[in-house]
């Protein structure tokens, strides 16, 4: 063999053992280059720490299609934490194309789904982080928030809401919902359509810790609760609850209240539930009456007791204030309402939810063909939201009640409802979100808010195929007719001399 043959067998060697290096060496220093003015891919120094000190290796099981606004940002954020530590595990589950590897993991994971009109898959999670047997939910709304100050833009907490999830699967301690007992209240071990099992599930996945407590037994059953519920009451709580809750609620406590109006015993009139104390300290008044509808638009059944009712601007109601005609927003339907009312003080409480101006409420139920004496008209307002001073310059809120005037925004047929239907569901979500206001991770950098996405109404779909389908042809077909007649016009012409 020759000198010539034998350097270049040579080369080629040191050629193949030089490129099996360099991936080995890629392999074991992997590094991801953020190219983006913001730095938007570029994790923070908490991040990673929290990333390199998981315990145990941990799942990431994203359930997003590809072609969701959502999709290419999580892919894009999850290989930077893949890049920081082998225990991160991230699955990808297309709801469209992979339907049984969807329903296998809305199986094991409880999860709700349904389509929308546009046949688009939709879920009450979309992200699902697991370590051993210990999971954590991640909701769009934790993905994503619309930013007050600045209209049409959003501001992104990806990493925020990936980051948390991991911390909490690893032992963090999950906020307790008190759903108080002993006066006929739903519970949340009834899964029926008559409990509240649904709702205890629902909030298990919503990362909350549900309980039941009973208000008259132990010297302080409220100590460890972050939020009390009071699902329906059909029996009035004692002077003694009353005030034990009221005092829980100053010293710094949240409370959602849900109460239909009930018949007291052996009469044709409401009684009252007993927490007129603790509804006060919040300016809130429950009558002791039934909302009745009048507006044939607003009636879901023949006497009226169903109402079709109307969100207000709050952050409890966002995504249920809009025109219907330009965007999807649920309708809110409840039935056995009663009205609530401000009470003068030191606090005012908001509406979030209000009946049509024809609504009248009746304090007898004894049959009568139309309001009688002694009935209110409306509008009522439903749904109220109060906030009282913070306790405390270290908490992120003072305390906080929302009141419901139905049973129904709490009840198992509320998240039955279809997705145009389901306001009344969202309300309750909403409300227990804002009564925990879960403090955000702080050590990790808010991200600069981008522009939100564009939204297609129908109306400017219709405008977009006119305008592909007939404008712009008809236009190229008039620039294509103006350019023939004008060299059929100069046709034989000689040229002008120069």
């Amino acid at each position: 063999m020759s000198a010539w043959k034998t350097s270049s067998l040579v080369g080629v060697a040191a050629a193949i053992v030089a490129a099996i290096l360099l991936n080995v060496l890629a392999e074991r220093r992997f590094t991801r280059w953020d190219a983006t003015l913001a730095k938007r891919w570029t994790l923070s120094v908490a991040t990673r720490d929290t990333v390199r000190s998981l315990p145990e290796p941990a799942t990431i099981w994203v359930l997003l299609a590809p072609g969701d606004p959502l999709g290419q940002g999580i892919r894009q954020l999850l290989t930077a934490y893949e890049a920081e530590s082998q225990r991160i595990v991230v699955r990808y589950i297309d709801p469209d194309r992979d339907p049984l590897g969807f329903e296998d993991a809305r199986r094991r994971f409880g999860i709700e789904a349904g389509r929308t009109a546009d046949g688009r898959v939709v879920m009450d999670a979309a992200i699902v982080v697991t370590m051993g047997d210990r999971r954590w939910f991640i909701t769009t709304q934790d993905l994503l928030e619309v930013s007050e100050e600045d209209k049409g833009r959003i501001r992104r907490h990806e990493e925020q809401a990936l980051t948390h999830a991991l911390r909490s699967v690893q032992g963090g301690e999950k906020v307790q919902v008190c759903f108080t007992e002993g006066h006929g209240e739903l519970s949340i071990e009834d899964g029926s359509d008559l409990g509240a099992g649904h709702l205890r599930d629902i909030l298990e996945k919503d990362n909350y810790a549900p309980r039941r407590v009973d208000l008259g037994h132990g010297a302080d059953p409220l100590a460890s609760c972050g939020v009390v519920v009071v699902a329906g009451p059909r029996s009035p709580f004692s002077p003694t609850e009353d005030e034990r809750l009221a005092a829980w609620l100053t010293k710094g406590g949240s409370v959602l209240y849900a109460a239909s109006p009930v018949r007291a015993p052996g009469k044709s009139t409401f009684g009252s539930d007993g927490l007129a104390a603790s509804l006060a300290a919040f300016g809130i008044f429950a009558d002791d009456a039934m909302v009745v509808e009048r507006d044939p638009e607003r009636i879901l059944e023949s006497e009226g007791v169903g109402v079709l009712a109307e969100a207000r601007p709050h952050g409890i109601t966002a995504g249920l204030v809009g025109e219907r005609e330009k965007t999807l927003v649920p309708r809110i339907r409840v039935k056995a309402a009663r009205p609530l009312s401000r009470v003068p003080g030191d606090v005012v409480a908001a509406d979030l939810v209000v009946t049509g101006a024809r609504a009248f409420a009746i304090r007898d139920v004894r049959p009568r063909p139309e309001a009688a004496t002694g009935d209110r008209d409306g509008p009522f307002s439903i749904a109220l939201a109060s906030e009282r001073p913070r306790v405390s310059p270290s908490v992120a809120h003072g305390p906080r009640l929302v009141a419901l005037g139905s049973t129904g925004f709490l009840s198992h047929a509320a998240w039955q409802e279809p997705l145009a239907d389901r306001g009344a569901a969202l309300v309750t979500e909403n409300a227990l979100s804002w009564l925990t206001s879960r403090p955000r991770v702080v050590d990790i950098p808010e991200r600069a808010a981008v522009p939100a996405g564009m939204r297609l109404t129908e109306a400017s779909r219709r405008e977009v195929r006119d305008y592909v389908v007939f404008y712009m042809p008809a236009a190229a077909l008039l620039l294509g007719l103006a350019v023939a007649f004008r060299r059929r016009s100069t046709e034989g012409r000689s040229p002008a001399p120069r």
